[in-house]
């Protein structure tokens, strides 16, 4: 007789579902194909350094919002699974996000970033920020002096205000902002003493202008000092000229007086060594000339050695005046052509 036992917990099998739940792949926010912008320089027209990173990101961030990709390059958008259907994309959009970040960058920040091996575009674009703020932090003292001591120099206006703003803003990126006041302060402060009319006109007029607002005014003031300079350097050339002129004759009336003196010694030494041959040939005529000389009361008495030598020297003083006035007439004449067609002059 066979005897049934009961079942066990044990032996029992617990049920599966006969369906299985369906997983949907999340949608990620990716433009619908990938970038075919080639040169990036167009949309963002400078490099990196570590002077103008914040400018650099302000230029960057709006094209790369404009592409769809900047929650990408922000790393809002992670790299999907391999067997995701855009991954693909995914590779693409980020290929070309990195390649952009590269070509914007300076040769030296480029190798430093080069060094850390980035392989994504969200690392690149951290690791940068880091950098910026590593430097920046490390040299804190030293931008505060350079831009308390920063002075235009040799350097072009629109140089010399872009430099001060990039201190300024690298300033602010560490937690040391820089007032706008302070900013106009230092500027006029680091300029050459050419601009002291100008600076002083401000001072007259406080409150100071914005330092967007005093930049085309100095830029006006610039090329007001080039054209003051170039006419003084004209007229200075048109001076040294005559100066020149008065110069080379004098030197002339010099050298002719030295020439009329050794001739006239040259001749008293040869009529010295004649003397004594013509002493006979002169007492042969000296009655002769006794018995045919002419009444003085006719033709006057003869000249006299001191007579003779005022004359002359009335005759140099004379030539002299004629032409230091000659000279100054030709001056005068430069500039006067100068001032009328000042642009034929210059061409």
């Amino acid at each position: 007789m066979a005897s049934s036992s009961p079942t066990s917990p044990e032996n029992t099998t617990p049920a599966t579902p006969s369906s299985t739940e369906n997983t949907t792949p999340v949608t990620l926010v990716l433009p619908l194909q990938p970038p075919s912008i080639s040169n990036i320089k167009n949309f963002v027209p400078l490099e990196l350094t570590y002077l103008n990173y914040l400018t650099w990101k302000k230029v960057f961030k709006p094209f790369l919002r404009s592409q769809n990709l900047l929650n990408l390059v922000e790393g809002s958008v992670p790299c999907p699974e391999l067997t995701h259907p855009q991954y693909t994309l995914w590779i693409q959009c980020d290929t070309t996000a990195h390649s952009w970040i590269n070509a914007t960058l300076s040769p030296s920040i480029l190798d430093t970033l080069l060094n850390y091996n980035c392989e994504t575009s969200h690392q690149a674009w951290s690791m940068l920020e880091k950098l910026f703020l590593d430097h920046v932090s490390s040299s804190m003292i030293h931008l505060k002096n350079k831009f308390q001591n920063f002075k235009k120099g040799s350097l072009s206006m629109e140089e010399y205000l872009q430099q001060l703003h990039s201190l300024s803003s690298a300033l602010s990126a560490i937690g040391k902002p820089i007032s706008d006041e302070d900013l106009v302060a230092q500027t006029l402060q680091g300029l050459p003493p050419s601009y002291r009319t100008f600076v002083s006109g401000l001072n007259a007029n406080r409150p100071f202008p914005s330092f967007f607002a005093l930049r085309p005014r100095l830029l006006t003031e610039e090329e007001h000092i080039k054209a003051i300079s170039s006419d003084d350097s004209q007229q200075s050339v048109a001076l040294f000229i005559a100066a020149k002129n008065t110069n080379d004759a004098g030197r002339f009336i010099q050298q002719n007086q030295g020439r009329g003196s050794n001739q006239n010694r040259g001749r008293g030494r040869f009529h010295n060594k004649n003397r004594g041959r013509e002493s006979g040939h002169n007492n042969y005529h000296t009655n002769f000339n006794n018995s045919t000389r002419v009444d003085p009361s006719i033709l006057g008495p003869p000249p006299t050695p001191n007579a003779t030598k005022s004359m002359t020297q009335c005759h140099r003083f004379v030539f002299t005046t004629i032409i230091q006035l000659w000279n100054v007439a030709i001056a005068l004449t430069i500039l006067l052509f100068h001032k009328i067609f000042p642009k034929v002059w210059q061409r």
